[in-house]
């Protein structure tokens, strides 16, 4: 029993959200670098909607939905 609950504590630590100097997961300093990067562009940011239950998405769904996004802007000049 102490072996899982060693593991399930070691699996927990290495799971928690990793935050920068600033206070800021690494999704959300992806998020907004994109949304400056936007904006420099004339670009209007689009936040979507969150996918998990915790708050925030988590990085892979930042990354996800952001190839996700880049498909749909490429398949749409595909003749």
């Amino acid at each position: 029993m102490k072996a899982i609950v060693r593991r399930l504590r070691k699996l927990e630590y290495q799971a928690r959200p990793v935050v920068n100097e600033h206070g800021k997961t690494l999704a959300e300093v992806v998020r907004e670098r994109r949304r400056r990067r936007l904006e420099a562009a004339g670009l209007a940011f689009e936040d979507r909607p969150r996918e998990s239950s915790a708050g925030a998405p988590s990085l892979s769904e930042a990354i996800r939905m952001g190839r996700q996004r880049g498909f749909k802007a490429s398949s749409c000049w595909a003749v």
